[in-house]
């Protein structure tokens, strides 16, 4: 009999706030659509900040230049755990626009921080999601950006989905994932 046991998130209890941006993290290659994400910006009235680090940063660069949206794309690079801490309690809404996603932890830990999030409809992110952001095709620039824009241009709307992500994530916290193996091993031993 195999029982699946999803990953577990650290929920956040400190002071968040909205700092006017949207935030990306992960590592920088192919199968997370940054290039569809870079396009988007085009029609997103609002600043993108990217952290992480990975084989693609000089082709998303050249990009963010090519497509005429390099002063409102900031790259981060690697950052501190404080300076990660930061920019995902500050961030108005948590982006992934992956091609491929098994799960999606960077958004289950921004929901953590109770923010909203624009996903791809992939993989394992609709169920990470839940109703707590806006799921789009993936690899859409346009549908994308069309959301990303939604949301920073809605603040109730914003909120709302916020407060929903952190309440569904809640069920991803360690907590309960904990709580979930030992109940697995006792009915394991008792069976």
């Amino acid at each position: 009999r195999a029982v699946v046991v999803s990953l577990g998130v650290d929920m956040y209890d400190g002071p968040v706030s909205e700092g006017g941006f949207i935030l990306f993290t992960g590592r920088l290659v192919a199968t997370k659509g940054l290039r569809h994400l870079i396009e988007a910006m085009r029609t997103v009235d609002g600043r993108l900040v990217i952290m992480g680090r990975g084989p693609e940063e000089k082709r998303l660069r050249s990009l963010a230049e090519k497509q005429g949206v390099s002063h409102k794309v900031a790259f981060t690079g690697h950052v501190s755990e404080e300076e990660k801490v930061r920019l995902m309690s500050s961030c108005d809404v948590f982006v992934m626009p992956s091609l491929f996603e098994s799960f999606g932890l960077a958004a289950a830990e921004a929901m953590a921080y109770g923010k909203p999030l624009v996903a791809s409809n992939v993989g394992g992110l609709p169920e990470v999601v839940g109703d707590g952001g806006i799921l789009v095709p993936p690899a859409s620039p346009s549908e994308l950006g069309a959301a990303l824009d939604r949301l920073l241009k809605d603040d109730e709307l914003r909120h709302d989905l916020g407060r929903r992500a952190r309440a569904h994530i809640a069920r991803f916290s360690w907590d309960n994932i904990s709580a979930q193996t030992e109940r697995i091993y006792l009915e394991e031993m008792d069976g």
